[in-house]
């Protein structure tokens, strides 16, 4: 959401060091909801920045503690800041030169009065007492160091923990990397060197004398999103007794229309030996009891093959203790992966994802090599991708040339390949899906519907219960090798076939869901797609 520029990440400026130390901060504290106010200027790029912030609520259980893709949430939360900021926008790097991240706290995401900066160069406040003083109060703290004194090159980022013989825990905001504990004289991560005129926001706590805050958890709630984070909602302080809630995860995003699973984690649990976390398989507490947590350790990842699970949270009227953070993300199913080879002279394929929407980030790739090389045509029977952004180009291998390249809603009509030979590449970017492509290929001249060559195998019934039947078809081969994959791509079964007219295959100990068999002979490999029910 910052400013379009195509030699920037993604064709987008950098969202800045500033932007993404303050939006880990307020994450933390999970708040504003809503801002206050709006604002604008004018950069001189990129032509003018605004944001309202009073009619903008801000999802912090949308947001995400890690990311692998884009989260919108997230990248709504940081282009706010920055436009708060006055942020210095470029393609490869954006900065603040104004010192008013505290100044935007206080006036647009409703922060208190004592959220302010304290410059170590002209302070005369204790350093070290500052840090501990905030860091004890479970209040991490902003902060900046520059290259030396005057200079241009300098970091924001996140001050969250100390250790004996005065070293404290910095979150640098690089996706962990040199993540850890540091004497303030020599904040060098990576060979960089923040050292001088270092500063700190203290006090970073929302305007509790006018807003209630903190917002425990208060009964039901649900979360669509197909990842997210949720929490008690005590964050610096101790949660309440007899409290009763209850998450509904249930992941609804017109993008992402199958779910394999959904995997769960805890960052951070501490709870009294009473008071504990539930999670349920299913919608209600009489579903299938999956976890049942307390303690202060947090559990390894708890996986539910379902596409919703609830999560109840319950304490008793005695001691309480810091709460809890948990953190979800849904697993899609791989619809397509590495390359995929035909020999047959005549069939159709599509980007396997049937009657569901691709993924994103997806590079898949298909040959058709028949054994007579005749000119061959491909016909478009759907085609639906992003505009622009998703792509199928086809190659003809015999020449090694482009033939077409294709992306949008139109279907395209047939397209001749003169060498006899195909090869796809499909490509996604990482937001938007579609519902596809499917294309049937046949010798130039001929249709293709009905074609069944008597050497391509068939499998049967699909969806399929306890055992998958292959037809094998007229073959010379003694023996061919299959192999079953689920949609992460990890290898479930592999097996040596003997020739013969039918054989079989026990799915009875699969799970439901989707998986691929590959058959593997002289000819090629022939790929399938089956659901387990």
């Amino acid at each position: 959401m910052c400013p379009a520029d195509a030699g920037g990440p993604g064709g987008h400026c950098w969202a800045g060091c500033v932007a993404t130390a303050v939006g880990q901060l307020l994450f933390y504290h999970r708040w504003p909801n809503q801002g206050i106010g709006e604002y604008s200027y004018t950069h001189p790029v990129y032509g003018v920045q605004y944001a309202n912030f009073g009619e903008t609520t801000y999802n912090w259980n949308g947001m995400e503690t890690s990311l692998n893709g884009p989260n919108n949430h997230i990248a709504l939360l940081l282009n706010h800041l920055g436009i708060s900021f006055d942020m210095d926008y470029g393609p490869n790097g954006s900065g603040m030169w104004n010192h008013s991240a505290a100044n935007s706290m206080r006036n647009f995401f409703r922060y208190g009065p004592q959220t302010q900066y304290i410059f170590r160069d002209t302070t005369t406040m204790n350093w070290d007492s500052i840090l501990t003083t905030n860091l004890d109060a479970r209040k991490p703290l902003y902060y900046a160091g520059w290259e030396g004194v005057g200079s241009p090159n300098g970091h924001a980022f996140v001050c969250d923990g100390y250790a004996p013989d005065n070293f404290y825990h910095f979150n640098w905001g690089w996706s962990s990397s040199y993540d850890g504990y540091f004497l303030l004289s020599a904040l060098t991560p990576g060979g960089n060197n923040f050292n001088f005129a270092q500063e700190v926001i203290k006090d970073i706590y929302p305007d509790t004398l006018t807003y209630n805050y903190p917002e425990y958890c208060t009964g039901p709630d649900t979360l669509n999103t197909i990842a997210g984070t949720f929490s008690d909602g005590s964050n610096m302080v101790n949660y309440t007794d007899n409290s009763d809630c209850y998450w509904l995860i249930q992941p609804d995003e017109p993008d992402f229309d199958s779910i394999v699973s959904i995997n769960l984690d805890f960052p951070l649990v501490d709870l009294e030996p009473n008071d504990r976390i539930r999670v349920y398989q299913g919608t209600d507490t009489t579903a299938v009891l999956i976890a049942d947590i307390t303690g202060s350790n947090s559990p390894s990842t708890i996986n539910i093959p379902a596409a919703s699970f609830l999560v109840r949270f319950t304490s008793d009227v005695a001691e309480n203790a810091g709460g809890f953070l948990g953190s979800y993300k849904s697993i899609l199913p791989v619809y397509c992966y590495g390359t995929t080879t035909f020999t047959d002279s005549a069939g159709v394929f599509d980007d396997g994802s049937g009657d569901k929407k691709y993924n994103n980030s997806a590079i898949c790739k298909w040959k058709i090599i028949p054994e007579n090389l005749v000119p061959l045509t491909l016909t478009f029977e759907s085609f639906n991708t992003e505009t622009d952004n998703d792509v199928l180009r086809v190659y003809d291998l015999a020449s090694q040339q482009l033939v077409a390249t294709y992306s949008g809603d139109s279907v395209p009509g047939p397209l001749t390949i003169p060498g006899g030979k195909a090869y796809l590449v499909f490509m996604t970017n990482k937001q938007v899906t579609a519902p596809g492509w499917s294309i049937r290929w046949a010798p130039e001249g001929t249709t293709g519907i009905g074609t069944t060559p008597d050497k391509e195998p068939v499998i049967y019934p699909n969806p399929v219960a306890d055992q998958l039947w292959i037809r094998q078809g007229n073959r010379t081969e003694k023996q061919f090798e299959i192999r079953v994959y689920n949609t992460s791509g990890s290898l479930l079964k592999k097996e040596i076939i003997q020739t013969g007219h039918q054989s079989v295959i026990n799915t009875g100990n699969l799970k439901a869901g989707i998986y691929f068999l590959t058959i593997s002979d002289e000819t090629g490999i022939h790929t399938f797609r089956f659901a387990k029910l």
